[in-house]
């Protein structure tokens, strides 16, 4: 899909610049550096992985989720494909490392990415097919669950509160 090239400037500068402070620090590179640019909710959930191993998997999960948010089509079995591994065994790890189950993980990762969309005045319908859902309608019930409130409603000089 086609990239905002100013967001796209933005986010290159600034995988830059960390590059750069890592370098002169010699500084090794956690999960909450990995995801400098997610979404709110992905920075307040993610754990401070103990071992190497959930820090690499936490990673290759976050750009598997990021690759693929945006179609709608995209589920807990295409994410464990994509990850080669079971359907259980992706519920096990993500329960053990995340509060939520994949399905509202998903759910709430695309309505993060749709708040700039909706902050910017476009359309319900569009903001919800931009973020993978498959329809405006649910996307607007999805919305009210996680916020308490429908997008239309939403106030953006509030903080984003999550349940």
């Amino acid at each position: 899909k086609p990239v905002e090239r100013e967001e796209l400037i933005s986010r290159i500068e600034s995988n830059l610049t960390y590059s750069r402070l890592a370098h002169r620090h010699n500084v090794s590179r956690n999960v909450n550096d990995n995801t400098e640019n997610s979404p709110a909710y992905v920075k307040a959930i993610l754990p401070r992985c103990d071992n190497e191993k959930d820090r690499k998997f936490i990673v290759k999960f976050l750009d598997i989720i990021e690759s693929n948010y945006q179609d709608e089509r995209f589920n807990r079995s295409r994410a464990s494909e994509l990850l080669a591994m079971s359907d259980r065994q992706l519920n096990r790890t993500l329960s053990k490392l995340l509060p939520d189950n994949f399905t509202m993980f998903l759910k709430k990762y695309r309505l993060e990415k749709s708040m700039p969309m909706l902050e910017q005045g476009l359309q319900i319908t569009q903001i919800a097919f931009e973020v993978g859902f498959g329809s405006g309608a649910y996307y607007s019930r999805c919305f009210k669950q996680v916020y308490k409130v429908l997008p239309s409603e939403y106030e953006f000089s509030q903080p984003v509160e999550t349940e």
